[in-house]
Parts: structure tokens; sequence; C-alpha cells
């Protein structure tokens, strides 16, 4: 890949059973945000619900790792461990490039659906989405993809009835960071 894109393999090493109880809770709290508005687009909303703990170990996990790839990270007042799940299937999805208002994104696959015995389901990275050239990944159970939060992407379609479910997490810092050797 020829963008600025940090894939890490076997990131959180989620057992089956507690993999099982976080999607129980991104689905809980997506049930939480459609009662608060029924009209809303729900395939992506804020994890709510944390029985195990897990999103709260994933995300200290991510700053942990962030601050061994670049060095000691000076948060912004504003930086947030929420996590967002962002849960897709074939009857819900839309292509949606976008970025985010931070310094380190992250996307991390907690759940990738295969179609045919493929894993289904790439991401797509721009850093010039009005010349159409676009980079995919396709993910896997528990990759964790860390890149700039002003780096254009957007998860593909899912041909299944099954989700894709994947925790967005996100780092403000103050300093710079120096993305050029990712590429």
């Amino acid at each position: 890949m020829d963008l600025p894109v940090i894939i890490l393999h076997d990131f959180a090493k989620i057992s089956e059973e507690d993999k099982k109880i976080m999607i129980d809770d991104v689905f809980s709290s997506r049930k939480k945000h459609l009662l608060r508005d029924p009209n809303a687009y729900t395939s992506n909303n804020s994890v709510e619900s944390d029985q195990t703990g897990l999103f709260d170990v994933l995300y200290k996990k991510f700053m942990r790792k962030s601050e061994n790839i670049f060095g000691k990270l000076n948060l912004a007042s504003n930086n947030s461990d929420q996590c967002w799940a962002f849960c897709t299937n074939n009857e819900y999805w839309s292509f949606n490039p976008h970025i985010h208002n931070c310094t380190i994104n992250s996307v991390y696959y907690l759940n990738v659906p295969k179609y045919n015995g493929y894993d289904c389901g790439p991401i797509m990275f721009s850093d010039n989405p009005e010349s159409g050239k676009w980079e995919f990944y396709q993910p896997k159970n528990d990759d964790l993809i860390i890149f700039p939060g002003d780096l254009h992407h957007d998860p593909n379609f899912v041909p299944t009835k099954e989700w894709r479910v994947s925790i967005n997490m996100e780092i403000r810092c103050r300093n710079d960071i120096k993305w050029s050797e990712y590429k």
C-alpha cells in the first residue's frame, strides 16, 4: 500500500466467548440509539455497554501500540477513549467516504463475515478521492488498521446477512505525527 496505513494482524487475541459478549454490547448500544431516534442511521454508534471492560482494554492497547510506533503522544484535552461500532451487512450499508477529526485513527475488526468461503467487505483508502484512485485492503478478524485521521476511507459493501462489526478508535494529539515513513 502506498498510503500511510499500518496493518496489525492478531491484535487483541480476543476469545470467541469474549467476542460474542462484545458483539452483544455493540448491538445493545445500537438498540439504545434506535430507541432515542428510530429514524437514525444506526450502522455507526458509540459503544455504551461494556460488560467485560474489553472495549476499555482494546482502547488502551491501541494507545500503547500507537506510542510504540510514534513515540510519546501529547494528548489533546479533547481526546476521548470512546469506542464506536460500525455494523454493516447486505441490508445496512451506504457509500460514505469520510475522514475523522483526530490525529490517529484506527479500525479494529471484531467480526468479518465470509462469503463463498472468503472474508468479505474490504476497506478502501485514498489521499485524493476526486482522482478516483483508491487502495483496497481486505481485513480479517482481529486486524487493527492505524492511519491518519485525515485519510479518506470507506468500508465496502458486505454481501451477507451476517454483520461486519468494526470498532473505531481515535487519538487526538497536540504533537505532529510523522506519517511519511509508513507509506
